[in-house]
């Protein structure tokens, strides 16, 4: 409650940097993630997080599998789900199974999983620029963070790329 509050309050006193700061956050991992659509060499991806999260769609919530699953796995797996209700809503697919048929070799839960981990790339960069802002830093270094956290090479690179690291860098910053 604390947290909401501050943000709230931040907001209201910023509200005109926040206006600027928001379509960043919005275009940015568009702009990060150019390359899904002209690129078409070999991209190593951790495809074992996108498939068991497709296999989530036809209904098998316990896969089995080598190792462990994780957050990344199970927070793709609800994305896609949503997609799947909103196609079904729209009348495009007829059950989740259909949608994850349709899709499955198109690239679609690929692209759809690189722009995830793009936005979790542009909202870890601004949880890191509140934390500067709360400790007192200048606005323009903490908005420089920003900007030049999300066009850089390596912002870039990862985001073209299913990896959790970017997840975990985000939920790890949310914490605090």
């Amino acid at each position: 409650e604390e947290f909401f509050r501050y943000v709230h309050r931040i907001v209201a006193e910023n509200s005109i940097k926040f206006r600027f700061a928001l379509p960043l956050v919005l275009i940015f991992p568009l702009l990060q993630v150019t390359t899904l659509y002209f690129y078409t060499g070999d991209k190593v991806d951790e495809s074992e997080l996108v498939h068991y999260a497709v296999g989530f769609l036809g209904g098998d919530l316990d896969p089995v599998w080598d190792g462990y699953g994780h957050l990344g796995m199970y927070f793709l797996g609800g994305i896609y789900y949503l997609i799947g209700l909103f196609t079904i809503t729209l009348g495009v697919h007829e059950s989740l199974a259909d949608y994850a048929s349709a899709h499955i070799f198109s690239g679609h839960f690929f692209t759809v999983a690189r722009l995830v981990m793009a936005l979790s790339i542009m909202l870890t960069l601004t949880i890191s620029a509140a934390i500067l802002r709360r400790a007192s830093v200048d606005c323009w270094l903490a908005i420089l963070l920003f900007v030049l956290g999300g066009i850089s090479p390596v912002a870039i690179k990862y985001a073209n790329y299913v990896r959790t690291d970017t997840l975990v860098a985000f939920f790890t910053l949310a914490t605090l």
